[in-house]
């Protein structure tokens, strides 16, 4: 009989290590949802400053917090506040931002942009770059 519990035992402790090692890998698999998320935030934007560049005479030509503040104002954005690129979370030891997201948050991106937004310019993230 001591046996078989200790064997039991074993069973349940291979179980918990297995599956502790795969939730992270499992909850961790947002990678490519936030990079869509952020591509999608960033054609928002640009959207945006295209209706505030065809109902006012001074044309918006780049990215920044007192660009979005005005769009917010406008409402040619609907966010409260942001829009932020959730991008790559840092790498805790153990997965740790996964096990426990509220404690090891993931950082918050703000976009910019790189040239004229008038002309040739783009919307950037610093974590995935431009859409194009």
């Amino acid at each position: 009989m001591k046996n078989w519990m200790d064997f039991l035992a074993m069973v349940v402790l291979i179980g918990i290590i297995a599956f502790l090692w795969k939730l992270p890998a499992h909850r961790c698999r947002r990678g490519g949802a936030r990079e869509m998320a952020c591509y999608a935030n960033m054609r928002v934007i640009l959207g945006a400053i295209e209706m505030y560049n065809m109902d006012h005479p001074v044309m918006v030509n780049r990215v920044d917090q007192t660009v979005l503040e005005q769009l917010r104002a406008g409402k040619y954005l609907r966010y409260d506040e942001g829009p932020f690129c959730y991008g790559y979370p840092p790498q805790y030891p153990l997965h740790l931002e996964c096990l426990f997201p509220d404690f090891f948050p993931a950082p918050r991106h703000e976009y910019s942009s790189i040239g004229d937004l008038t002309g040739t310019g783009a919307v950037c993230c610093p974590s995935h770059g431009t859409v194009e």
